[in-house]
């Protein structure tokens, strides 16, 4: 197979990935994009080439750039590096970053590349769980009723305030607690209070 061929199948395989992806060199510049990377920020390939890859970051920007060289001189990979891309309309595209280093014949990095992750929908669904979670919380905090919330193993994973004030139990003391550990130490504890009083 010659290496054009291999260079098309290459391409064909770059720019078939879901995925966001960029090719740079180790001072930052943009040397590659794929199709999902145009898509995502709004703007050509070719008006990305060429230009710093620092430039599209949106967060995180100066811990990237002072650790970048650091980073990739020592270790082949980095994974799940959360920032922010910024598209052509100036959104912000929440992304996780992992990347891989290509070294030269002296083992210095010769270029990068980077997937980027769009995990727009996962910030969404945290945020959203965050606000049910708040709602929740104020609910039940609120009640007259003392709440206790099991796992699917039994184990305790929240109790509202009502329950420590009616029960005396403290929350950090019963939280991970299995509820049947709980109500033994409650029966050991009233058996033990009715042998004392007999004992008076």
């Amino acid at each position: 197979m010659s290496s054009k061929m291999l260079n098309n199948y290459s391409d064909k395989i770059f720019n078939s990935l879901a995925d966001m992806m960029f090719v740079i060199k180790p001072n930052g510049i943009i040397e590659k994009a794929n199709y999902a990377v145009s898509k995502s920020l709004g703007c050509p390939v070719s008006n990305l080439e060429g230009k710093s890859f620092y430039d599209f970051l949106n967060s995180n920007r100066d811990e990237f750039k002072e650790n970048f060289l650091y980073r990739f001189e020592y270790k082949d990979e980095i994974k799940n590096f959360e920032s922010f891309l910024i598209g052509l309309q100036g959104q912000n595209i929440p992304v996780l970053l992992t990347g891989s280093v290509f070294r030269d014949s002296k083992n210095k990095p010769h270029y990068i590349t980077f997937l980027a992750k769009d995990i727009t929908d996962i910030k969404k669904d945290q945020d959203n769980l965050k606000k049910s979670e708040l709602l929740f919380k104020s609910i039940v905090e609120t009640m007259m009723e003392g709440v206790l919330i099991l796992n699917s193993i039994d184990k305790i994973v929240y109790v509202n305030k009502r329950f420590e004030q009616q029960t005396g139990y403290v929350k950090e003391n019963i939280i991970g607690k299995n509820i049947d550990e709980l109500f033994y130490e409650n029966i050991r504890e009233t058996a033990k209070r009715k042998k004392i009083q007999k004992c008076r």
